[in-house]
């Protein structure tokens, strides 16, 4: 069948991004680390900046990978994108100034983390052919 899958198949291989053959994840984790330890070894002269941006760039790398097995149902990254979930609604909640608490922030990270985990579960469900992890 020439590769094919049908949609109740699991991918045996991992899922090729829409760029390859550029290593793009590769490189913005590279990149990312290269930057935190940059950081690391100038702190006084604007290594924190480094550092939080050379996490931000290597966490993308990383997130985009975990998006893409997942959609395709190659591997189950369901906590790890509904705290990701989480994390961004409450940190819009918190920059917009809504919650001023930390418990608050905690209570939206945990509703938006619960909130979106079912419907990440079922996604990997269906795409993979009925597994609930892989």
């Amino acid at each position: 069948r020439g590769g094919e899958r049908s949609a109740s198949t699991p991918p045996a291989e991992r899922p090729v991004p829409p760029w390859a053959p550029f290593p793009l994840s590769e490189l913005l984790v590279l990149g990312g680390t290269v930057m935190i330890v940059w950081g690391l070894f100038d702190w006084e002269g604007g290594g924190q900046t480094r550092v939080g941006v050379g996490l931000a760039v290597a966490a993308l790398g990383g997130l985009e990978v975990a998006v893409r097995e997942h959609v395709a149902g190659y591997r189950s990254h369901t906590t790890l994108l509904a705290a990701i979930t989480g994390l961004l609604c409450s940190s819009v909640v918190a920059a917009t100034g809504l919650a001023t608490r930390l418990w608050q922030l905690a209570l939206v990270f945990a509703l938006a983390m619960a909130g979106s985990f079912v419907p990440l579960q079922r996604l990997f469900v269906r795409r993979s052919g009925g597994l609930w992890f892989r």
